[in-house]
């Protein structure tokens, strides 16, 4: 009598999750302030985004300030160089910045502030 294989399919979502890097790939951990230029106050909402290109595939990765302005990113390093990260408000100026490997990305300030946009 044939002896018949059975195969147990799978969905490759939970073998690799959105974002995921190897196991055992370090993870960098990004955190600070945001305020406003003219006040000196805490921002909150600001959106914080940190986009890599890769040949063919961008990867975006994001957060957004909280109350007090402070924000935090963990990043994982199979992502990869180089990279932009853009911190960005409605009624302020945009602020980017390019890296170009982890050293730009610690030496990005812990307290950033954003223009306000002046009124039309």
């Amino acid at each position: 009598m044939p002896h018949t294989a059975t195969c147990m399919r799978v969905p490759l979502v939970l073998l690799l999750p959105a974002f995921a890097g190897c196991i055992g790939d370090p993870v960098w951990n990004f955190q600070g302030h945001v305020l406003d230029c003219a006040t000196s106050g805490p921002l909150d909402g600001v959106s914080v985004l940190l986009v890599v290109e890769q040949g063919d595939h961008t990867r975006r990765q994001g957060t957004t300030s909280a109350e007090d302005g402070a924000y935090e990113l963990d990043l994982i390093a199979s992502h990869g160089w180089p990279g932009t990260l853009r911190f960005s408000k409605v009624g302020y100026e945009d602020h980017t910045r390019r890296l170009s490997n982890a050293a730009d990305l610690r030496a990005q300030p812990e307290r950033l502030c954003l223009v306000p946009l002046r009124a039309r």
